[in-house]
């Protein structure tokens, strides 16, 4: 191809100056320069052609999407994976921020001074929309006052200086059977407990767990599948917890009243899906196998490849004709807990 680019500027050259030596060399040097631009401009479309040739538009829903290379689509050997999940030491100073979902922030129930224990209410919501918040470990409240926040900005925080005990609050816990409850006791369960979504709005479960009434849930869609690639939260939750996942995901089935329930994963986790299958045998889960690319774990996508059905622009999930409920980036796990053991 270089040989050919050769002749072809020789030959433009000639054409240009037509034997004239007196404009010979300018043309030389102005096609010479045309000609390294286009090498240049070449090397690099080459360039991004070779970085960005994971990427690809769906032009079904206008989203690029990455798929993995041939090597690295089934990562499940990979050391991230294997390593289990770790409990993080107690530290001496929390900062607690009241504001810890969308929507308002909650009001603090305690003042410095304060002794606080594990799981302690210290900030309740203030209009039903936001969610209460509880002490992480036991300590001393020692201020009330505005700290850095990573969402915000800025955010009112309840300052606990650890005393390294970790105490539970006395008679927060207790045993309970959510088949013994009604949807609505269980929606004030997980309201009263500050559970919130575990994506980056961190929406209040309790609002998610309470669609419009004239809007039937016939299926619940799991979301397994990592956010984003290399991510291993969602597989290793499955690896150590799938009962807890399975429990919990029947907790909210019985909440929404929906008829079945799939578990999209995607099919680099073989294990996962294999653990999660053998665990839904008889029941009315059934876990959906998904093509890995990203963003699969987007909500609307992932309904899109389950149920083939899509969710109008700018609709909630509850609301599309699909009459589906996606379970998006929820703990699983903490909700089955908070029904075990947790606050009455």
């Amino acid at each position: 191809m270089l040989e050919k680019a050769k002749v072809s500027f020789f030959l433009a050259s000639r054409t240009i100056t037509r034997g004239n030596k007196g404009i010979t060399i300018f043309t030389v040097i102005v096609l010479a320069l045309i000609f390294v631009q286009l090498v240049l401009f070449s090397s690099m479309l080459a360039g991004v052609t070779l970085k960005f040739n994971d990427l690809m538009v769906d032009f079904q829903t206008g989203n690029v999407v990455v798929e993995p290379r041939e090597e690295e689509r089934y990562i499940e050997d990979a050391s991230a994976l294997q390593k289990k999940i770790e409990s993080l030491p107690i530290p001496k100073k929390l900062f607690v921020p009241v504001h810890q979902h969308i929507g308002q922030a909650s009001v603090p129930v305690v003042k410095a001074g304060d002794e606080v224990k594990k799981g302690q209410l210290i900030a309740d919501s203030a209009d039903g929309r936001g969610t209460p918040v509880h002490s992480p470990t036991s300590g001393k409240v020692t201020e009330i006052a505005n700290h850095s926040h990573p969402v915000y900005g800025k955010s009112l925080c309840v300052v606990i200086e650890s005393d390294g005990l970790d105490q539970w609050q006395e008679g927060l816990l207790r045993e309970r059977n959510y088949e013994n409850l009604t949807p609505a006791e269980m929606v004030d369960i997980v309201f009263r407990n500050g559970i919130v979504g575990m994506g980056g709005a961190a929406f209040p479960t309790h609002i998610k767990l309470a669609p419009p009434k004239d809007k039937k849930i016939d299926t619940l869609i799991i979301n397994a599948a990592e956010c984003e690639p290399y991510l291993t939260s969602d597989y290793r939750t499955m690896m150590e917890y799938a009962d807890d996942v399975i429990r919990g995901t029947f907790i909210v089935m019985k909440i929404l009243g929906a008829e079945k329930c799939f578990i999209g994963i995607e099919n680099n986790k073989p294990r996962a899906i294999e653990l999660m299958k053998e665990k839904c045998k008889g029941t009315k889960i059934e876990v959906a196998e998904l093509e890995t690319k990203y963003p699969q774990g987007a909500e609307k996508m992932m309904i899109k490849a389950i149920l083939d059905k899509e969710v109008p622009s700018g609709r909630w999930m509850w609301v599309a004709r699909s009459r589906t409920w996606e379970h998006s980036r929820l703990s699983r796990m903490l909700l089955k807990k908070i029904f075990r053991s947790s606050k009455g």
